[in-house]
């Protein structure tokens, strides 16, 4: 998701570079270029992959007990304090902008990134404040990924719920997905934050519903694909990049999802573990919150310390050194934050008389640990 918004908003992007470049004067390496851009488009696809991991580790810590209020307790603890963090630093990213390149904020430059920080302005006011508190958050701005977040939420609300009647939530669940398709295509209920939710909620399903097969799903497995499950993957992956160009939106979900399915039974199988994605992998929900203002304080950097001419960024390799500039800052307030919070959690944890033990997952997508995505 990093790696997708940074080419998004810091590369002048496909469509354009065409513009510029008519295609019979593209070289090989400009369709290199074109095509090495095009595998880092599928930032939605992977918050997809991140419902299902998301289902797959909250029925496990729900496994021994459904009572909402210890479990509740243990969210807000885990993940308030970090969000309110990375929201404060998103309107601190937006107070420096305002006040150091106001020329960036005001409409200046009319593109999708430079109309995200005009929109960002109303950070400061009142109304959209409170409402950001409150996962509630204003998405045509810096705080654009904070749209999944609001989802996570209502999950985490119902899902003490779910799990006591988890057939029910299955049909459910799967009817009204269609149900909102079909929404979607006769335009029956305009769309909000509810008919979101029914979309997005059968990922959270489908994660669950592994966890409760996940014997017989890794004993099938082991007997058909097991050993091509990473070439699977991969091929999931590349199908998703073609569809993504025809806006194949729903179909692209469902194959996230079956991506997330293969990898999730593959990695714990064969206990893959690479360490490098371990490490980033415990500081990855701070990454996800606060990388996107992040991408803006870069992209003000550049402009202001090269001399170029805004808006736009024709250097394709630009957005390379911002990936590791979110890194850092993300491992800054994890470490002042989220590690703190992750800490308080563990002592309440080894303090009650029931302690959780979650299993690692590993792999090029995602480490699932204790009280961590």
């Amino acid at each position: 998701v990093c790696i997708g918004h940074s080419r998004g908003i810091l590369w002048i992007g496909g469509e354009h570079y065409l513009r510029i470049h008519p295609k019979d004067s593209l070289t090989f390496g400009d369709y290199l270029l074109l095509g090495g851009n095009m595998l880092t488009r599928l930032s939605s696809e992977f918050v997809i992959v991140f419902f299902v991991l998301s289902g797959f580790s909250i029925a496990h810590s729900l496994r021994k007990s459904t009572d909402a209020i210890p479990f509740y307790k243990r969210r807000f603890i885990r993940l308030y304090p970090p969000y309110l963090t990375a929201l404060f630093w998103a309107m601190l990213v937006m107070w420096g902008l305002l006040n150091f390149v106001p020329h960036f904020t005001d409409g200046t430059y009319q593109t999708p990134a430079f109309d995200r920080l005009m929109d960002s302005r109303q950070l400061f006011e009142w109304p959209v404040f409170i409402k950001n508190l409150i996962y509630l958050p204003q998405l045509d701005g810096i705080l654009r990924p904070f749209w999944s977040l609001t989802l996570e939420v209502i999950f985490y609300l119902l899902a003490p719920f779910f799990v006591r009647r988890k057939n029910v939530f299955y049909i459910l669940s799967t009817l009204l997905f269609i149900a909102v398709l079909v929404n979607t295509r006769l335009h029956l209920i305009s769309s909000g934050i509810l008919t979101t939710y029914l979309y997005h909620n059968i990922f959270f399903m489908i994660g669950m519903l592994l966890y409760d097969h996940f014997d017989q799903v890794r004993n099938y497995a082991k007997q058909t694909i097991a050993s091509k499950a990473p070439w699977i993957a991969l091929g999931l992956f590349l199908l998703m990049v073609v569809l993504s160009l025809k806006g194949l939106h729903t179909t692209n979900a469902l194959i996230a999802a079956l991506m997330s399915v293969v990898l999730i039974v593959y990695l714990l199988e064969y206990n893959v573990e690479v360490k490098w994605l371990i490490a980033i992998g415990r500081f990855s929900y701070t990454l996800y919150i606060t990388h996107f203002p992040t991408i803006f304080i870069y992209l003000a950097l550049y402009f202001t310390l090269t001399n170029a001419t805004p808006p736009y960024i024709f250097n394709s390799i630009v957005f390379f050194p911002c990936i590791f500039f979110c890194l850092a800052v993300a491992y800054g307030q994890y470490w002042l934050v989220e590690k703190r919070s992750k800490n308080i959690l563990d002592k309440l944890r080894k303090s009650g008389s029931k302690q959780e033990i979650v299993p690692e997952v590993a792999s090029s997508v995602v480490k699932v640990e204790k009280g961590q995505w």
